[in-house]
């Protein structure tokens, strides 16, 4: 279970449920190399601070400005050891009456390099509420040429501009009006790209599917998809002006969801597929995975005779991926569990996954911190239940198919010559049909305990799918009890999750419980 923010209650009897999406098309490198400079500060500025992704202004102080010099509480008295406290720039200048100034304050940001961006995003100081109402951007390339330009009307803490600007060497931002008069320009941080916050006020729907495989027959990824109002056309794939060409795959992209006044619950970071324009491009819809969409794309050559346990053989995949971003959690009764190094030659990185969690007898998923998870999905301690309360139907609950044997073939391919070796497992009777299942797995070299390991998760055929309000914190390996229309409980460890977000939130939560007599 995801930690629960004191302030959220998931099930309660009326929900106000919003959902949030950031989407961020920024050129980090350009934030390195960026000088920034001004025609005028402040003493408390720390222009550095303008690239260093701290987007909150620091305290809320009295300054020499007009009805900032409060005596209510409301403001404190800049403490004395300010310096290193997160201000970025305030100008000199301060508007006069008509929210002017005399001589205009500008922001300047310049490049050795070549920089490249579709706009600029721009953070004022949301902590006092102050921002700019007018001011102008404009690029210049090596020679001092005007490259784009434009002049942004602003209404908020948060300021997108969207300006493609090729090659460009310098950009100079020129304040000419607050939203107050007598007020300095709070420049809190300047990004060379543009962030699109999605939420309940332009986002349509939206959905969230992440799950596991009990016997580790897939490795399914997390995805995240979600519709928006595309009225302005920026995601149109043929508008020369909008920001399609600028879609890279592997952007990221973050989920929250909060219910009434509590705390964003994180959903995980996604990372951009595609993109498509429907409802004829009133609408557009984008749709983003977890990293294991990139460990499906590559081949994993690292496949040889040979054992090794089950944290060495995760790490060498992660490592022959250049997946060197993605940590693995795996406890210590499984990560010295000794796993084959058949892989097979044209296996995909994600594939190598799988199989060595098969033959470690668990399951694999990637969590919402990112996490590559290795664990047996077995029952637990209680952590969510499952009631008529919080439930949309009581149906939902099934008894699989009986399985009463199983073989297992492993074979190195690495040796030439080697025979197959078939192992299995049954508790087939002798009056019963048999009903088998066949199973490949090279890397399995303790065989025939993955085959007995491979029969019990296939007698657990209690298979639930329920309808609920939707929890945002449950997770997968969660174990929840579930209440039937005939009033006893039963229980199930969480193998599934689709939330669904169309202003309110619903969910299909699959999981699985034990062995069907």
């Amino acid at each position: 279970m995801h930690p629960n923010p004191s302030s959220m209650n998931p099930y309660a009897d009326i929900r106000r449920v919003n959902m949030r999406v950031t989407f961020e098309l920024i050129d980090q490198h350009s934030a390195e190399a960026a000088v920034p400079s001004t025609n005028g500060q402040a003493f408390v500025s720390n222009l550095p601070q303008l690239v260093d992704r701290n987007e909150v202004i620091y305290g809320h102080f009295a300054t020499l400005e007009q009805n900032f010099w409060k005596l209510d509480g409301s403001l404190g008295i800049l403490p004395s050891n300010y310096y290193g406290e997160q201000f970025g720039w305030f100008s000199s200048g301060i508007s006069g009456d008509n929210k002017q100034f005399s001589v205009n304050p500008t922001l300047t940001f310049t490049f050795s390099e070549d920089i490249s961006s579709i706009g600029f995003t721009l953070i004022f100081d949301s902590t006092h509420n102050q921002w700019p109402t007018k001011y102008h951007v404009a690029t210049y390339d090596a020679n001092n040429t005007v490259i784009t330009e434009d002049d942004i009307t602003n209404d908020s803490a948060q300021s997108i501009v969207y300006l493609l600007s090729p090659n460009y060497r310098k950009v100079v931002f020129t304040f000419s009006q607050t939203s107050e008069p007598h007020r300095r320009i709070r420049v809190c941080e300047v990004l060379f790209g543009i962030i699109q916050r999605f939420d309940k006020s332009n986002l349509t729907s939206a959905s969230l599917t992440y799950g596991a495989e009990v016997k580790s027959a897939s490795l399914p990824s997390r995805v995240l998809s979600f519709t928006f109002d595309n009225s302005d056309q920026k995601y149109n794939l043929i508008n020369p002006q909008g920001i399609y060409a600028y879609l890279q795959e592997g952007q990221p992209i973050d989920a929250e969801i909060k219910i009434n006044n509590s705390d964003w619950v994180s959903m995980g970071r996604y990372y951009f597929a595609s993109s498509a324009a429907v409802d004829e491009a009133m609408t557009a819809t984008i749709t983003a995975s977890d990293k294991l969409l990139w460990l499906d794309s590559s081949t994993c050559r690292i496949g040889m005779s040979g054992v090794w346990t089950l944290s060495d053989a995760v790490a060498a995949v992660l490592a022959d991926a250049h997946a060197s971003d993605i940590d693995a959690d795996i406890p210590a009764s499984l990560a010295v569990v000794m796993v084959g190094k058949q892989i097979p030659s044209d296996a995909s990185h994600r594939e190598a996954l799988r199989l060595l969690a098969q033959a470690a007898c668990c399951s694999c998923w990637i969590n919402r911190e990112g996490v590559l998870v290795f664990r047996k999905l077995e029952l637990g301690a209680v952590c969510d239940a499952m009631t008529r309360d919080n439930m949309k139907s009581m149906n939902g609950i099934s008894v699989s198919e009986r399985i009463n044997t199983i073989e297992l073939t492993v074979q190195d391919p690495y040796v030439q010559g080697s025979e197959a070796v078939v192992y299995t497992a049954s508790d087939c009777a002798e009056d019963e049909s048999v009903h088998s299942v066949s199973i490949t797995n090279p890397c399995a070299c303790n065989g025939q305990t993955v085959i007995n390991w491979l029969l019990v998760c296939y007698q657990r055929r209690l298979n639930y799918k329920l309808q609920s309000r939707g929890n945002p914190l449950l997770e997968i390996a969660d174990t929840v009890s579930v209440e039937s229309a005939y009033g006893d409980i039963g229980q199930c460890v969480v193998t599934g999750i689709d939330l669904i977000y169309n202003g309110g939130l619903s969910s299909t939560v699959s999981g699985q419980g034990g062995v069907w007599e």
